[in-house]
């Protein structure tokens, strides 16, 4: 089932046909039955929060000698063969030296790179190499502090709390990451797609987000993650928001197109196809959507990840179009229950991995040759989201300006306060001393907030006129001002502000 969080999408009559013929494809509804009981909402981030319990654990422990080697548990053991971790081995030394080296490789020798993602990137460096791929470390620094606090803005805002909690319990339950309900992972993929729900406005959450995510998260870090997903919606290479907006555009733009190319130069599967019954679109919308998740063998779902970072959303058309060709012969010969079962249970089919690659390859340089790959006359725009445009929505955003501040800044406040060349605190300091509940400046015993609600930041942020004057009259030398000084500032004007 795929869910979109925001009004009901206008689809095409062949849509609800699909609908109605019970393929579970798309339940779309009414903001009004949206509406979330601030009860349940509440106990869903308790339960977050407190993680798994005794019976969580129990209910969901396994034998560590059945997990193959990506972390699924299995039914029966499966191992690498020692051919396969020969070969692993000696890509990881290769790909050690391009992270290592990452810019001076793309400067000298990209082509190099591309050749290398395209053979594969090693599992225990998969999560380095998309972090490049994607540019996340520099998105990161961009933002700092901005992840936390969209987090927190949505616990208080967010309307998809509960159908975001629904999809991660189900999501990925066979890996050992996400085994356990309210494990680490699942409260990462739990609010970071929360985040995320208040961040796009347009989208907020859609079905097809978690299962995504959560392949990300294998590999990254919930804020990571994050950022990745950012990236993967928004920017001009990867472009996916229009897998996840109103009436699902992208996905309707490439299932209209390889269409026309299977009619065209497999038109004898069509034609069976047509014979049975069987529609097209049922498959093609969930490969699409899923972005092959769950779809087909999880190590080739690997690969076909690392041409994505790399090349792009534009990569999924041509791998449905070689799907569709490596099994044609066996697709031939199947009634339209078997075509369903066949597709359904795929992802526990044998792939030649490596050969389906070739083959990959080799249909895209086809569909190039005929100027079909890639989608003629299709521009991908930047979807352009001002962040701190939403945060200045948060009814905290007031608190947010005072708290959040570059870490960095920390130490040196706890050294002591700086001042600029005419003795008045930098912005840098400012920013740093409005954190002064986040330090130890005051006895916590002695000394208390004027009002419950208030933190010592909020008061330091409302007084911060009065400090910084009594911050000038202090004669300083070496230009900083004793860390215990100004504590003693503000502990004064705190409690003058209690007298009066």
């Amino acid at each position: 089932m795929f869910v979109q969080s925001h009004e009901s999408s206008t689809l095409t009559l062949e849509s609800e046909e699909l609908i109605k013929t019970g393929q579970d494809l798309f339940y779309n509804f009414p903001n009004d039955s949206r509406v979330d009981s601030e009860a349940r909402v509440q106990t869903i981030y308790q339960s977050y929060d407190k993680g798994p319990t005794a019976a969580d654990i129990e209910s969901s422990q396994y034998s560590s000698t059945n997990i193959n080697c990506y972390g699924f548990i299995l039914e029966a053991n499966a191992r690498h063969s020692d051919e396969k971790i020969q070969d692993e081995s000696v890509r990881i030394t290769r790909w050690t030296k391009i992270l290592n080296n990452w810019e001076k490789f793309l400067k000298k020798d990209k082509k190099f790179v591309y050749r290398c993602v395209l053979r594969g990137i090693p599992n225990c460096l998969r999560g380095q190499a998309w972090k490049k791929l994607l540019s996340v470390d520099k998105k990161m620094d961009e933002n700092v502090g901005v992840y936390q606090r969209l987090v927190r803005m949505a616990r208080s805002t967010s309307k998809d709390a509960i159908q975001i909690d629904k999809d991660v319990e189900r999501t990925n339950r066979s890996h050992v990451l996400f085994n356990v309900r309210y494990s680490i992972k699942q409260r990462e993929l739990f609010y970071l797609l929360l985040a995320y729900s208040v961040y796009d406005v347009k989208v907020r959450y859609c079905q097809g987000m978690n299962e995504l995510a959560s392949v990300l998260l294998m590999f990254l870090s919930e804020e990571e993650t994050f950022w990745a997903l950012t990236i993967l919606t928004c920017d001009e290479i990867h472009n996916i928001h229009g897998f996840f907006s109103e009436g699902f555009p992208k996905v309707r733009l490439f299932e209209d197109h390889l269409i026309k190319i299977l009619e065209t130069h497999m038109p004898q599967l069509m034609e069976h196809f047509n014979r049975i019954g069987y529609e097209i679109r049922i498959i093609t919308t969930r490969w699409f959507i899923l972005f092959y998740i769950n779809c087909i063998p999880f190590s080739m779902l690997l690969r076909i990840f690392d041409r994505f970072m790399l090349e792009g959303c534009i990569i999924l058309y041509p791998i449905a179009y070689t799907i569709l060709k490596y099994h044609k012969k066996t697709l031939m010969r199947l009634s339209i229950d078997e075509v369903s079962e066949f597709f359904k249970t795929m992802d526990r089919y044998p792939f030649d991995v490596p050969l389906f690659f070739k083959k990959l390859d080799k249909n895209i340089s086809f569909l190039t040759s005929l100027k079909l790959y890639p989608i003629p006359g299709v521009a991908h725009s930047v979807i352009d989201i001002d962040v701190q445009s939403i945060l200045a929505e948060d009814p905290q955003s007031k608190v947010d300006s005072i708290e959040t501040f570059d870490t960095s800044f920390k130490g040196s406040l706890q050294r002591g306060a700086f001042l600029s060349n005419d003795g008045k605190m930098t912005e840098q300091t400012q920013q740093a001393s409005m954190l002064s509940d986040a330090l130890p400046l005051f006895d916590p015993v002695a000394i208390t907030p004027p009002y419950p609600q208030q933190s010592w930041a909020e008061f330091t942020y409302a007084h911060r006129d009065e400090i910084l004057d009594e911050v000038e009259s202090y004669e300083v030398s070496d230009k900083f001002i004793e860390f215990e000084k100004l504590s003693q500032i503000i502990s004064d004007i705190y409690k003058s502000s209690q007298i009066n």
